[in-house]
């Protein structure tokens, strides 16, 4: 049905009707279009070429705008909600293809609305403002500065590393809160590892661009 399968289990299964994950095509697209920025083999062009045309072509919502989170395993709106994670990651994967091949229509695609269910999974509490998708907004917003140097998305990338060193980082504690209320008020008290980690690298890569 055209694009990418939804899953492969552990054992190396396929399973050909699972759904199909806005991020992972959108990191598939990430991947595929830095490896060939870097290395610069044919097929790796030809997978990312493929995935942009997935992102573009199925998950984009073109009466609405933004990124379906999920299609069903024949490339049709599975889930229709619009996850400012996901639209993130697709930021990212177009951002780097143009980055990699110049293509123009890959900086064209990017909108979305509030939901009222925010959770990216049952894991999560259902805040307004959380951790892991900002972290995830400062990701492709880095990326999308390197190719489009502009002044609104610059100030959004500052505002965007000063959140994370005045609001989400504990300064007691030296770890990352997770989930806030509209005030930056955190109510839970988890630490997540990886993402410390992860933040660590994102907030400095940011910075350097």
């Amino acid at each position: 049905h055209g694009g990418f399968y939804g899953r492969i289990t552990g054992t190396d299964k396929l399973e050909p009707q699972a759904v199909k994950g806005a991020v992972l095509n959108a990191r598939i697209l990430w991947t595929f279009s830095s490896a060939y920025r870097l290395l610069k083999k044919p097929g790796y062009l030809e997978t990312a070429t493929r995935a942009k045309r997935v992102i573009i072509d199925q998950f984009y919502d073109k009466e609405q705008g933004g990124i379906y989170w999920s299609l069903d395993y024949t490339g049709h709106p599975s889930d229709t909600k619009k996850q400012i994670y996901a639209l993130g990651f697709a930021i990212y994967g177009l951002s780097e293809y143009h980055r990699a091949t110049g293509d123009e229509e890959a900086l064209d695609y990017a909108d979305w609305h509030e939901i009222s269910d925010m959770r990216l999974s049952d894991k999560d509490e259902n805040e307004r403002k959380t951790m892991n998708t900002h972290l995830h907004i400062l990701e492709p917003y880095t990326n999308l500065y390197r190719v489009w140097k502009d002044d609104g998305l610059e100030k959004q990338l500052r505002n965007l590393i000063l959140l994370f060193t005045d609001r989400i980082l504990n300064q007691q504690t030296g770890h990352l809160e997770l989930f806030f209320d509209d005030d930056w008020v955190s109510k839970y008290r988890i630490v997540s590892y990886g993402h410390d980690i992860e933040a660590s690298w994102l907030i400095h890569e940011a910075a350097l661009v």
